[in-house]
Parts: structure tokens; C-alpha cells; sequence
């Protein structure tokens, strides 16, 4: 596991270091002067970005985590809520 700014984590999606993502989000909009999460250039169009597939769920109050899994299929071990 891997916590960290958005060039930690950048760098880990665009090494394809990662086989799975956690996403936070909050109620709370920040707007433009918000920090990137990744900052890293990982494409230039849709086609050529690494596209994640939904491992599952989880409602944290007035937030919620979404878990993915990174390139083909689902991590091993890891079941969809």
C-alpha cells in the first residue's frame, strides 16, 4: 500500500507500479486551487489511458470509498461489496 501526494501516486500509476486504487471522496468542494491527486501526464486521450474496473463500495457517512482494480480483471482476493 502506497499513501501519498499526487506525485507519490503519479508516479506509481505512471510506472504501472499500482494493481489497485482507493478513492476517496468527500462532501467538501474545494474548486480550483485544490492540490492534483496525480500529478503525473498518464495520456493524452481516453483511448490511451489505463482504464480501472469497480471492486466495490463503501458509504463512510456523508463520503464514500470506490475501490478499483488497475488493468485486466479484478485483484486476486478482492471481492466486490
Amino acid at each position: 500500500m502506497v499513501e501519498g501526494g499526487g506525485a507519490v501516486i503519479g508516479g506509481f500509476l505512471a510506472e504501472g507500479a499500482a494493481q489497485q486504487l482507493q478513492l476517496y471522496l468527500g462532501a467538501t468542494a474545494l474548486g480550483s486551487t485544490a492540490q492534483r491527486w496525480i500529478k503525473a501526464p498518464l495520456a493524452s486521450t481516453m483511448a490511451e489511458a489505463r482504464h480501472a474496473t469497480l471492486l466495490s463500495t463503501e458509504v463512510l457517512g456523508d463520503d464514500v470509498c470506490l475501490c478499483y482494480a488497475l488493468g485486466e480483471g479484478e485483484v486476486e482476493g478482492e471481492v466486490a461489496a
